[in-house]
């Protein structure tokens, strides 16, 4: 089903999306309108087409293949293909009543662009892969480096306030959340839902503290604000 969604005034500056076909270009833009709250969809090339194309001669296939991985991360999950639109969460605000995604979420990292930092990379999932006997690897340890440099790297650019000293306090704090939340997929979210917030970042009034906006160290202060982000109470 096709979703209302929003294009940000600075996809049209990205100089390696403009690279790309006039025609690839466009039918990225239109993935968002097929994608789910995570900017997961169906790979399924043809329909796609008739979806975002319905009038123009396109190889939807060859497009796919343009934007993997760069830009749509093409993978499979029990022999079933989807699309993983990277930067989705980061620049789309979805709608809290939007149903969450069925569509399981794109967890190995050996096809990806190192070159393109997602939430994952800056959370240490790059290095999840397959390991010699063909299992798969657990994903490294959260540490508070991490979390800093996610913290900066995805709300201080969005104009939240840049952690510049990690101190004993602080790691303390990261520490115990991390401890209550050892799963990356709920950091993700957190940090993903922080910059879509009004709120959070600081655009909506807050009449009591009208220059309020969230910092790392509102985040960690306890559990119950980071949990708060990611079930969406400030969306």
């Amino acid at each position: 089903m096709a979703r209302i969604r929003t294009i940000k005034p600075d996809l049209w500056f990205d100089e390696e999306l403009a690279e790309l076909p006039h025609q690839t270009r466009l039918f990225f833009i239109g993935l968002f309108n097929q994608a789910d709250r995570r900017g997961r969809l169906e790979d399924r090339p043809g329909k796609l087409k008739a979806q975002i194309l319905p009038y123009e001669k396109a190889d939807a296939e060859a497009i796919l293949q343009q934007l993997h991985p760069k830009f749509a991360v093409r993978y499979e999950v029990e022999g079933r293909k989807y699309l993983w639109i990277r930067t989705f969460e980061k620049h789309q605000r979805v709608d809290p009543r939007e149903p969450e995604s069925t569509i399981p979420a794109y967890t190995q990292s050996e096809q990806c662009d190192n070159t393109v930092q997602t939430v994952s990379k800056r959370l240490g999932r790059e290095g999840k892969g397959k390991e010699g006997n063909g299992v798969v690897a657990s994903p490294p340890a959260l540490t508070p480096e991490d979390f800093l440099q996610a913290w900066n790297d995805i709300c201080a650019s969005e104009g939240l306030p840049t952690v510049t000293n990690l101190s004993n306090g602080r790691k303390t704090k990261i520490k115990a959340r991390i401890k209550t939340y050892p799963d990356i997929a709920f950091w993700e979210r957190v940090f993903n839902a922080i910059p879509q917030s009004d709120f959070l970042m600081g655009r909506k009034a807050n009449p009591k503290h009208p220059h309020w906006k969230a910092t790392i160290d509102w985040l960690i202060e306890n559990d119950e604000n980071p949990t708060k982000v990611a079930e969406g109470a400030y969306a």
